[in-house]
Protein backbone atom coordinates (compact mmCIF):
# COMPACT_ATOMS: atom_id res chain seq x y z
CA UNK A 1 0.00 0.00 0.00
CA UNK A 2 1.64 3.51 -1.20
CA UNK A 3 1.31 6.79 0.46
CA UNK A 4 -1.37 7.43 -2.14
CA UNK A 5 -3.96 5.26 -1.70
CA UNK A 6 -3.49 5.41 2.06
CA UNK A 7 -4.34 9.60 1.45
CA UNK A 8 -7.75 8.63 -0.50
CA UNK A 9 -8.35 6.28 2.55
CA UNK A 10 -7.73 8.85 5.28
CA UNK A 11 -9.52 11.54 3.05
CA UNK A 12 -12.35 9.24 3.23
CA UNK A 13 -11.69 8.91 7.15
CA UNK A 14 -14.51 10.59 9.57
CA UNK A 15 -15.52 12.80 6.80
CA UNK A 16 -18.04 14.66 8.74
CA UNK A 17 -15.35 16.11 10.92
CA UNK A 18 -13.27 17.15 7.39
CA UNK A 19 -16.36 18.69 6.39
CA UNK A 20 -16.97 20.30 9.84
CA UNK A 21 -13.39 21.95 8.91
CA UNK A 22 -14.16 22.59 5.73
CA UNK A 23 -17.19 24.60 6.24
CA UNK A 24 -15.64 26.64 9.64
CA UNK A 25 -12.36 27.39 6.81
CA UNK A 26 -14.98 28.16 3.87
CA UNK A 27 -16.71 30.60 5.95
CA UNK A 28 -13.95 32.44 7.19
CA UNK A 29 -12.29 32.95 3.69
CA UNK A 30 -15.80 34.23 1.77
CA UNK A 31 -16.83 36.31 4.92
CA UNK A 32 -13.25 38.23 4.62
CA UNK A 33 -13.53 38.56 1.10
CA UNK A 34 -17.30 40.07 1.34
CA UNK A 35 -16.24 42.37 4.09
CA UNK A 36 -13.55 43.99 1.99
CA UNK A 37 -16.13 43.98 -1.28
CA UNK A 38 -18.85 45.39 0.46
CA UNK A 39 -15.83 48.52 1.56
CA UNK A 40 -14.52 48.65 -1.89
CA UNK A 41 -18.44 49.17 -2.74
CA UNK A 42 -18.89 51.41 -0.37
CA UNK A 43 -15.68 53.49 -1.27
CA UNK A 44 -16.86 53.27 -4.80
CA UNK A 45 -20.49 54.88 -4.49
CA UNK A 46 -19.05 57.73 -2.05
CA UNK A 47 -16.43 58.46 -5.01
CA UNK A 48 -19.39 58.49 -7.28
CA UNK A 49 -21.98 60.29 -5.20
CA UNK A 50 -18.70 62.93 -4.80
CA UNK A 51 -18.39 63.07 -8.35
CA UNK A 52 -21.94 63.56 -9.17
CA UNK A 53 -22.21 66.52 -6.46
CA UNK A 54 -19.16 68.14 -7.86
CA UNK A 55 -20.71 68.47 -11.18
CA UNK A 56 -23.85 69.62 -9.88
CA UNK A 57 -22.26 72.11 -7.66
CA UNK A 58 -20.26 73.43 -10.76
CA UNK A 59 -23.46 74.15 -12.17
CA UNK A 60 -24.55 75.61 -9.41
CA UNK A 61 -21.38 77.51 -9.21
CA UNK A 62 -21.63 78.85 -12.82
CA UNK A 63 -25.18 79.99 -12.65
CA UNK A 64 -24.28 81.60 -9.16
CA UNK A 65 -21.35 82.92 -10.70
CA UNK A 66 -23.57 84.69 -13.31
CA UNK A 67 -26.07 85.76 -10.71
CA UNK A 68 -23.56 87.71 -8.75
CA UNK A 69 -21.59 88.92 -11.85
CA UNK A 70 -25.39 90.42 -12.43
CA UNK A 71 -26.10 91.95 -8.92
CA UNK A 72 -22.04 92.77 -8.73
CA UNK A 73 -22.01 94.78 -12.21
CA UNK A 74 -24.42 97.26 -10.93
CA UNK A 75 -21.98 98.80 -8.40
CA UNK A 76 -20.69 100.36 -11.62
CA UNK A 77 -17.02 101.28 -12.72
CA UNK A 78 -14.39 101.00 -10.13
CA UNK A 79 -11.06 101.67 -12.06
CA UNK A 80 -10.07 105.79 -12.63
CA UNK A 81 -7.36 106.23 -14.86
CA UNK A 82 -6.18 110.05 -14.29
CA UNK A 83 -3.47 111.82 -15.90
CA UNK A 84 -0.09 111.68 -14.42
CA UNK A 85 -0.13 115.50 -12.66
CA UNK A 86 -3.63 115.50 -11.16
CA UNK A 87 -3.27 116.41 -7.58
CA UNK A 88 -6.08 113.69 -6.03
CA UNK A 89 -7.07 116.36 -3.75
CA UNK A 90 -8.22 118.78 -6.13
CA UNK A 91 -9.96 115.97 -8.25
CA UNK A 92 -11.93 114.78 -5.81
CA UNK A 93 -12.75 118.12 -4.55
CA UNK A 94 -13.55 119.45 -8.07
CA UNK A 95 -11.88 122.36 -7.82
CA UNK A 96 -8.65 122.18 -9.98
CA UNK A 97 -9.67 119.80 -12.95
CA UNK A 98 -7.01 121.28 -15.54
CA UNK A 99 -4.85 118.23 -16.16
CA UNK A 100 -5.75 116.54 -19.29
CA UNK A 101 -4.58 113.86 -21.65
CA UNK A 102 -5.36 112.89 -25.25
CA UNK A 103 -8.82 110.90 -25.93
CA UNK A 104 -6.83 108.54 -27.94
CA UNK A 105 -5.36 107.21 -25.16
CA UNK A 106 -8.45 104.91 -24.46
CA UNK A 107 -8.20 103.23 -28.02
CA UNK A 108 -4.81 102.78 -26.96
CA UNK A 109 -6.31 100.82 -23.98
CA UNK A 110 -8.70 99.03 -26.07
CA UNK A 111 -5.95 97.87 -28.84
CA UNK A 112 -3.76 96.19 -26.57
CA UNK A 113 -4.17 92.97 -25.14
CA UNK A 114 -5.33 94.32 -21.38
CA UNK A 115 -6.61 92.07 -19.26
CA UNK A 116 -7.31 93.06 -16.02
CA UNK A 117 -10.29 95.73 -17.31
CA UNK A 118 -13.03 95.91 -19.61
CA UNK A 119 -15.97 98.54 -19.91
CA UNK A 120 -13.28 101.44 -21.33
CA UNK A 121 -15.40 104.38 -20.68
CA UNK A 122 -13.73 108.16 -21.58
CA UNK A 123 -14.77 111.28 -20.02
CA UNK A 124 -14.62 114.86 -19.52
CA UNK A 125 -15.51 116.45 -16.04
CA UNK A 126 -14.73 119.77 -15.02
CA UNK A 127 -16.86 122.25 -12.47
CA UNK A 128 -18.66 124.99 -14.28
CA UNK A 129 -20.77 128.18 -13.36
CA UNK A 130 -23.86 127.65 -15.18
CA UNK A 131 -24.15 131.63 -15.88
CA UNK A 132 -28.38 130.94 -17.46
CA UNK A 133 -29.37 129.09 -13.81
CA UNK A 134 -26.67 131.36 -11.15
CA UNK A 135 -25.46 127.94 -9.96
CA UNK A 136 -21.87 126.32 -9.30
CA UNK A 137 -22.46 122.23 -11.45
CA UNK A 138 -20.49 119.32 -11.99
CA UNK A 139 -20.53 119.29 -16.24
CA UNK A 140 -19.87 115.63 -17.32
CA UNK A 141 -18.95 114.63 -20.61
CA UNK A 142 -19.03 111.01 -21.63
CA UNK A 143 -19.70 108.93 -24.92
CA UNK A 144 -20.49 104.93 -25.45
CA UNK A 145 -17.86 102.84 -24.35
CA UNK A 146 -14.59 101.59 -26.13
CA UNK A 147 -14.89 97.88 -26.75
CA UNK A 148 -11.77 95.91 -26.40
CA UNK A 149 -10.51 94.80 -29.56
CA UNK A 150 -9.79 91.38 -28.26
CA UNK A 151 -12.99 90.57 -26.32
CA UNK A 152 -16.24 89.98 -27.29
CA UNK A 153 -18.16 92.86 -27.09
CA UNK A 154 -19.77 93.80 -23.65
CA UNK A 155 -23.31 95.08 -22.92
CA UNK A 156 -22.52 98.86 -22.00
CA UNK A 157 -22.77 99.87 -18.16
CA UNK A 158 -24.02 102.99 -19.04
CA UNK A 159 -25.91 104.82 -21.81
CA UNK A 160 -24.24 107.89 -22.97
CA UNK A 161 -26.19 111.04 -23.61
CA UNK A 162 -27.00 111.76 -27.52
CA UNK A 163 -25.24 114.96 -29.11
CA UNK A 164 -27.51 117.55 -28.74
CA UNK A 165 -28.74 116.71 -25.60
CA UNK A 166 -28.50 116.62 -21.81
CA UNK A 167 -29.29 115.05 -19.01
CA UNK A 168 -29.64 116.44 -15.15
CA UNK A 169 -29.04 115.06 -11.71
CA UNK A 170 -31.97 115.38 -8.87
CA UNK A 171 -31.16 118.24 -6.99
CA UNK A 172 -30.92 120.01 -10.45
CA UNK A 173 -33.75 119.43 -12.12
CA UNK A 174 -36.10 119.30 -9.05
CA UNK A 175 -35.12 122.71 -7.90
CA UNK A 176 -35.30 124.20 -11.09
CA UNK A 177 -38.57 122.68 -12.35
CA UNK A 178 -36.91 121.32 -15.28
CA UNK A 179 -38.17 118.26 -17.59
CA UNK A 180 -37.72 115.90 -20.00
CA UNK A 181 -38.23 117.24 -23.24
CA UNK A 182 -37.71 120.89 -21.78
CA UNK A 183 -34.82 122.56 -24.10
CA UNK A 184 -32.39 124.48 -21.63
CA UNK A 185 -29.34 126.85 -22.21
CA UNK A 186 -25.99 126.09 -20.94
CA UNK A 187 -23.06 128.54 -21.11
CA UNK A 188 -25.05 129.93 -24.27
CA UNK A 189 -25.70 126.67 -26.39
CA UNK A 190 -28.79 125.24 -26.59
CA UNK A 191 -29.52 121.41 -25.37
CA UNK A 192 -32.57 119.52 -25.17
CA UNK A 193 -32.91 117.33 -21.99
CA UNK A 194 -32.32 113.88 -22.43
CA UNK A 195 -33.07 112.22 -18.80
CA UNK A 196 -33.68 113.67 -15.18
CA UNK A 197 -32.18 111.17 -13.19
CA UNK A 198 -33.55 109.98 -9.42
CA UNK A 199 -31.70 110.90 -5.90
CA UNK A 200 -28.67 109.16 -5.62
CA UNK A 201 -27.15 110.84 -2.39
CA UNK A 202 -24.09 111.71 -4.31
CA UNK A 203 -22.04 114.27 -6.80
CA UNK A 204 -24.26 112.76 -9.26
CA UNK A 205 -27.50 114.88 -8.00
CA UNK A 206 -25.53 118.35 -8.94
CA UNK A 207 -23.64 117.27 -12.38
CA UNK A 208 -24.85 117.35 -15.52
CA UNK A 209 -23.95 115.21 -18.66
CA UNK A 210 -22.88 116.16 -22.23
CA UNK A 211 -22.33 114.25 -24.92
CA UNK A 212 -18.65 114.50 -24.71
CA UNK A 213 -17.89 115.79 -27.73
CA UNK A 214 -20.35 118.76 -26.84
CA UNK A 215 -18.76 118.80 -23.54
CA UNK A 216 -15.01 119.00 -25.03
CA UNK A 217 -16.98 122.02 -27.59
CA UNK A 218 -18.23 123.38 -24.38
CA UNK A 219 -14.96 123.36 -22.19
CA UNK A 220 -12.89 124.07 -25.46
CA UNK A 221 -10.75 120.87 -25.00
CA UNK A 222 -11.39 119.26 -28.50
CA UNK A 223 -9.97 115.78 -28.45
CA UNK A 224 -8.77 115.66 -24.83
CA UNK A 225 -10.74 113.84 -21.75
CA UNK A 226 -9.49 113.81 -17.98
CA UNK A 227 -10.46 110.78 -17.23
CA UNK A 228 -10.93 106.63 -18.33
CA UNK A 229 -13.27 105.10 -16.27
CA UNK A 230 -12.80 101.17 -16.30
CA UNK A 231 -14.33 97.73 -14.45
CA UNK A 232 -11.96 95.47 -12.98
CA UNK A 233 -12.03 92.10 -14.34
CA UNK A 234 -12.42 89.27 -11.67
CA UNK A 235 -8.59 87.88 -12.52
CA UNK A 236 -7.77 90.68 -10.83
CA UNK A 237 -10.05 90.88 -7.71
CA UNK A 238 -9.32 93.62 -5.87
CA UNK A 239 -6.20 93.35 -7.12
CA UNK A 240 -4.45 97.10 -7.40
CA UNK A 241 -1.11 96.62 -7.79
CA UNK A 242 -1.86 94.07 -10.82
CA UNK A 243 -4.14 96.20 -12.41
CA UNK A 244 -2.19 99.53 -12.10
CA UNK A 245 0.93 97.45 -13.15
CA UNK A 246 -0.32 96.72 -16.64
CA UNK A 247 -2.36 100.15 -17.29
CA UNK A 248 0.77 102.24 -16.72
CA UNK A 249 2.93 99.64 -18.88
CA UNK A 250 0.42 100.88 -21.66
CA UNK A 251 0.15 104.26 -20.52
CA UNK A 252 3.15 105.29 -18.33
CA UNK A 253 1.92 108.67 -17.65
CA UNK A 254 -1.03 108.14 -16.16
CA UNK A 255 -2.19 107.14 -12.32
CA UNK A 256 -4.65 104.37 -11.65
CA UNK A 257 -7.33 104.58 -8.51
CA UNK A 258 -9.55 102.06 -7.50
CA UNK A 259 -12.80 102.36 -6.26
CA UNK A 260 -12.23 99.85 -2.86
CA UNK A 261 -15.30 99.52 -1.42
CA UNK A 262 -16.81 98.54 -4.46
CA UNK A 263 -13.57 96.09 -5.32
CA UNK A 264 -14.11 94.35 -2.34
CA UNK A 265 -17.46 93.95 -2.69
CA UNK A 266 -17.52 92.50 -6.48
CA UNK A 267 -14.58 90.32 -4.99
CA UNK A 268 -15.90 88.87 -2.08
CA UNK A 269 -19.42 88.37 -3.79
CA UNK A 270 -17.83 86.34 -7.25
CA UNK A 271 -15.70 84.34 -4.21
CA UNK A 272 -18.88 83.81 -1.95
CA UNK A 273 -19.97 80.70 -4.17
CA UNK A 274 -16.63 79.52 -4.63
CA UNK A 275 -15.36 79.37 -1.46
CA UNK A 276 -19.13 77.88 -0.13
CA UNK A 277 -19.10 75.41 -2.63
CA UNK A 278 -15.74 73.80 -2.11
CA UNK A 279 -16.09 73.92 1.70
CA UNK A 280 -19.11 71.40 1.20
CA UNK A 281 -17.49 69.27 -1.36
CA UNK A 282 -14.31 69.03 0.96
CA UNK A 283 -16.58 68.46 3.79
CA UNK A 284 -18.22 65.66 2.53
CA UNK A 285 -14.87 64.22 0.77
CA UNK A 286 -13.32 63.96 4.44
CA UNK A 287 -16.49 62.55 5.57
CA UNK A 288 -16.03 59.87 3.01
CA UNK A 289 -12.73 59.02 3.54
CA UNK A 290 -13.46 58.94 7.19
CA UNK A 291 -15.98 56.35 6.75
CA UNK A 292 -13.95 54.21 4.54
CA UNK A 293 -10.60 54.67 7.11
CA UNK A 294 -13.20 53.49 9.79
CA UNK A 295 -14.30 50.38 7.78
CA UNK A 296 -10.81 49.25 6.97
CA UNK A 297 -9.69 49.77 10.40
CA UNK A 298 -12.92 47.23 11.45
CA UNK A 299 -12.01 44.73 9.24
CA UNK A 300 -8.33 44.56 10.50
CA UNK A 301 -10.18 43.38 13.76
CA UNK A 302 -12.65 41.19 12.28
CA UNK A 303 -11.02 39.22 9.94
CA UNK A 304 -8.26 38.64 12.46
CA UNK A 305 -11.04 37.50 15.17
CA UNK A 306 -12.83 34.95 12.21
CA UNK A 307 -9.64 33.56 11.38
CA UNK A 308 -8.46 33.30 14.94
CA UNK A 309 -11.86 31.87 16.12
CA UNK A 310 -12.12 29.56 12.93
CA UNK A 311 -8.42 28.05 14.28
CA UNK A 312 -9.68 27.75 17.68
CA UNK A 313 -12.78 25.63 16.05
CA UNK A 314 -10.06 23.13 14.30
CA UNK A 315 -7.33 22.97 16.86
CA UNK A 316 -10.18 21.45 19.11
CA UNK A 317 -11.50 18.81 16.57
CA UNK A 318 -8.08 17.91 15.11
CA UNK A 319 -6.71 17.61 18.86
CA UNK A 320 -9.53 15.27 18.82
CA UNK A 321 -9.07 13.41 15.62
CA UNK A 322 -5.56 12.53 16.60
CA UNK A 323 -6.96 11.46 20.14
CA UNK A 324 -9.32 9.03 18.65
CA UNK A 325 -6.70 7.86 16.20
CA UNK A 326 -3.90 6.91 18.00
CA UNK A 327 -3.91 3.43 18.23
CA UNK A 328 -4.10 3.39 13.97
CA UNK A 329 -0.88 6.24 13.84
CA UNK A 330 0.71 3.15 16.04
CA UNK A 331 -0.04 0.83 13.59
CA UNK A 332 1.00 2.52 10.50
CA UNK A 333 4.18 2.93 12.38
CA UNK A 334 4.89 -0.06 13.13
CA UNK A 335 4.32 -1.75 9.80
CA UNK A 336 7.38 0.02 9.13
CA UNK A 337 5.38 3.52 7.65
CA UNK A 338 8.45 6.25 8.61
CA UNK A 339 7.72 9.37 11.27
CA UNK A 340 8.16 11.87 7.92
CA UNK A 341 5.53 9.48 6.14
CA UNK A 342 2.64 9.46 8.60
CA UNK A 343 3.00 13.45 9.07
CA UNK A 344 3.25 13.80 6.06
CA UNK A 345 0.09 11.22 5.29
CA UNK A 346 -1.87 13.46 7.99
CA UNK A 347 -0.68 16.61 7.18
CA UNK A 348 -1.57 16.48 3.62
CA UNK A 349 -5.20 15.88 4.25
CA UNK A 350 -5.64 19.52 5.97
CA UNK A 351 -3.37 20.75 3.36
CA UNK A 352 -6.09 19.62 0.92
CA UNK A 353 -8.83 20.46 3.31
CA UNK A 354 -7.32 24.20 3.27
CA UNK A 355 -7.17 24.64 -0.58
CA UNK A 356 -10.68 23.33 -0.97
CA UNK A 357 -11.68 25.88 1.96
CA UNK A 358 -10.19 28.74 0.01
CA UNK A 359 -12.06 27.60 -3.46
CA UNK A 360 -15.25 27.39 -1.57
CA UNK A 361 -15.00 30.21 0.59
CA UNK A 362 -13.98 32.06 -3.01
CA UNK A 363 -17.36 31.12 -4.89
CA UNK A 364 -19.19 31.95 -2.26
CA UNK A 365 -18.06 35.64 -1.40
CA UNK A 366 -18.37 36.58 -5.39
CA UNK A 367 -21.82 34.60 -5.30
CA UNK A 368 -22.82 37.19 -2.79
CA UNK A 369 -20.90 40.27 -4.21
CA UNK A 370 -23.14 39.80 -7.75
CA UNK A 371 -25.91 39.94 -5.59
CA UNK A 372 -25.46 42.49 -3.05
CA UNK A 373 -23.82 45.17 -4.82
CA UNK A 374 -24.20 46.86 -8.14
CA UNK A 375 -20.64 47.05 -9.12
CA UNK A 376 -18.24 45.36 -11.28
CA UNK A 377 -16.43 42.25 -9.15
CA UNK A 378 -13.68 42.95 -10.46
CA UNK A 379 -13.79 46.21 -9.34
CA UNK A 380 -14.90 45.07 -5.64
CA UNK A 381 -11.54 42.71 -4.63
CA UNK A 382 -8.24 43.21 -5.67
CA UNK A 383 -6.41 40.47 -6.72
CA UNK A 384 -3.28 40.14 -3.90
CA UNK A 385 -5.59 41.30 -0.97
CA UNK A 386 -7.91 38.25 -2.24
CA UNK A 387 -4.85 35.87 -2.97
CA UNK A 388 -3.71 36.53 0.64
CA UNK A 389 -6.99 35.75 1.85
CA UNK A 390 -7.10 32.48 0.08
CA UNK A 391 -3.40 31.47 1.16
CA UNK A 392 -4.16 31.70 4.41
CA UNK A 393 -6.76 29.26 4.37
CA UNK A 394 -4.39 26.15 3.57
CA UNK A 395 -2.02 28.04 6.19
CA UNK A 396 -4.24 28.14 8.90
CA UNK A 397 -5.48 24.11 8.44
CA UNK A 398 -1.52 23.21 8.34
CA UNK A 399 -0.50 25.33 11.11
CA UNK A 400 -3.78 24.04 13.51
CA UNK A 401 -2.71 20.78 12.72
CA UNK A 402 1.03 20.73 12.92
CA UNK A 403 1.75 20.43 16.57
CA UNK A 404 -1.23 17.86 17.25
CA UNK A 405 0.33 15.36 14.60
CA UNK A 406 4.25 15.92 15.38
CA UNK A 407 3.53 15.02 18.68
CA UNK A 408 1.14 11.68 17.91
CA UNK A 409 4.34 11.21 14.93
CA UNK A 410 6.97 11.71 17.73
CA UNK A 411 5.39 9.42 20.53
CA UNK A 412 6.72 5.85 21.18
CA UNK A 413 5.00 2.98 19.26
CA UNK A 414 4.32 0.72 22.07
CA UNK A 415 2.60 3.90 24.20
CA UNK A 416 0.50 4.59 21.08
CA UNK A 417 -0.35 0.82 20.43
CA UNK A 418 -0.81 0.57 24.41
CA UNK A 419 -3.68 3.87 24.19
CA UNK A 420 -6.38 1.32 22.39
Amino acid sequence: MNLSTLLFAELRHRCASSLVLLLSLSLAVAASISLLGLINGYEQRATQSIANKEAQTKERMKKMEDDYRKITKKLGFNILILPKGQDLGAYYADDDQNVFMPESYVHTLANSKIVTVQHLLPLLKKKVSWTERKRKVLLIGVRDEVPIAHRDPKKPLLHPVPPGHIALGFELHNSLDIKTGDEIQLLDTTFKVHACHKERGSKDDVSLWLDLSDAQLLLDKPKLINGIMALECKCAFANLAKVRKEIQGILPDTQVIEFQSQALARAEARQTAAKVAKESLAHERAHAEQQVTERYAMAAIVIPVIFGVCALIMILIIINQVRERTYEIGVLRAIGLKDASVLFLLLSKFLIIGFAAAMCGLIIALVCLQFISNFAISSLIDPLTVGLICLSAPVLSIASAWLPTLKATHSDVAALLRAE
